[in-house]
């Protein structure tokens, strides 16, 4: 359900409860959080507006893609990296730093992937598809 349009592009929605919730006995009455999503498409919205709202294939693969391809450049960087650094840092350089190269380039990675998912707010924001109830 769309609380308030932001501007053209953009509106607060807030979670509508569906079918399979209502027929639940589980008594769980929690209420969503509103968040941001796109208009790309100029649909005509107002406050009580229902819609229906997904994010694009196409950011989705490039999500996945690169959740599996950073962090496995990340972890083949350290391993390769980890023998020099630790050499220059005065520390034995054998299996021991190679591990810790692997591990801590992994870190780094997610906190790559982490940024690119969640940081950059217009990369992975879902849209509008289609309006519902008018």
């Amino acid at each position: 359900m769309i609380v308030s349009v932001q501007d053209g592009d953009s509106a607060s929605v807030l979670p509508v409860i569906n079918d399979e919730c209502a027929k639940c006995a589980g008594g769980c009455s929690k209420q969503g959080s509103p968040f941001s999503v796109k208009n790309p498409q100029h649909f005509s919205l107002r406050t009580g507006t229902i819609a229906a709202i997904s994010t694009p294939k196409s950011k989705q693969a490039i999500e996945g893609i690169l959740s599996l391809v950073i962090p496995f450049l990340c972890a083949v960087a350290g391993y390769f990296a980890a023998v020099p650094l630790a050499t220059m840092m005065g520390l034995p350089s054998g299996d021991e730093a190679r591990a810790a190269g692997v591990l801590l380039f992994l870190a780094t990675a997610s906190g790559i992937v982490m940024f690119i998912n969640r940081g950059i707010p217009e990369f992975s924001k879902p849209e509008i598809i289609e309006v519902l109830q008018p």
